[in-house]
């Protein structure tokens, strides 16, 4: 069953214009969250996933339900959100980095070209990856000032293009300032913002240890999960296997 979106909080007119650069499983969760609150979002993906969203709009699936959100403006491309932004009249307050790691290089990139060629400037951007070295990519491409280290742990998956499904309704982000001596001055806005749009926040006083201590849990259980092709949850379930991790 389909239901349209419910928005328990009409963010639109004290909202950050919020770019979302990748529409993976995070990327979607996080987009369709801030849109079900009234937050302004265009969220970068592939062609394909334009076309799902722009015919079915954003589905998120949770306890069974299904909620179609329409308030997403899906694009192809950075250079394309840009160009809306101008055109709008509205550029972006905050990015949100969420393309896999080894993606980063060529995101960051395409971001500074598109940025460029519309003569608006780049906001400050929040990781929300995995791993380590993304913020300090952020900071090496434009300035440490503009960069926010985070963290996420969402159990999501996406079942089909345009589709994203939580598992289960639990969620954590985690924020850290990556220049405490000059952090980005949309910090607090954006932690505000995420907050309302219904995610849990901690906020963390150094980023790197934030960093690392995520990078520690996501190695619990991802070998031994592996191996039996099981997610782990059920690796866990079982005491011999939760006793020898």
């Amino acid at each position: 069953m389909t239901e349209p979106a419910r928005n328990s909080k009409l963010l639109t007119h004290n909202s950050l214009h919020i770019l979302v650069i990748g529409a993976g499983a995070i990327g979607c969760l996080v987009s369709g969250k801030l849109a079900q609150a009234g937050v302004p979002v265009a969220l970068a993906g592939r062609q394909r996933f334009v076309d799902a969203v722009t015919a079915h709009g954003l589905r998120l699936i949770s306890d069974g339900v299904t909620q179609r959100i329409d308030g997403i403006h899906p694009v192809a491309s950075l250079e394309a959100a840009y160009r809306h932004a101008a055109e709008s009249g509205r550029p972006f307050d905050a990015a949100i980095l969420t393309v896999k790691s080894y993606d980063s290089a060529a995101a960051l990139a395409e971001l500074g070209d598109a940025a460029q060629k519309t003569g608006l400037a780049v906001p400050p951007i929040l990781s929300l990856q995995n791993g380590v070295g993304n913020e300090e990519a952020i900071a090496a491409v434009f300035d440490p000032q503009r960069t926010i280290a985070g963290t996420i742990t969402a159990p999501v998956e996406v079942p089909e293009t345009g589709v994203v499904r939580l598992t289960k309704p639990k969620f954590l982000i985690g924020m850290a300032r990556w220049d405490r001596q000059q952090p980005a001055p949309i910090f607090d806005a954006l932690h505000s913002q995420l907050i309302e749009a219904g995610f849990p926040v901690t906020l963390y006083a150094d980023a790197h240890s934030m960093k690392w201590t995520k990078l520690m849990m996501n190695q619990i259980g991802n070998a031994t999960s592996a191996i039996l092709a099981q997610p782990p949850g059920v690796t866990f379930a079982h005491p011999a296997i939760a006793d020898l991790e």
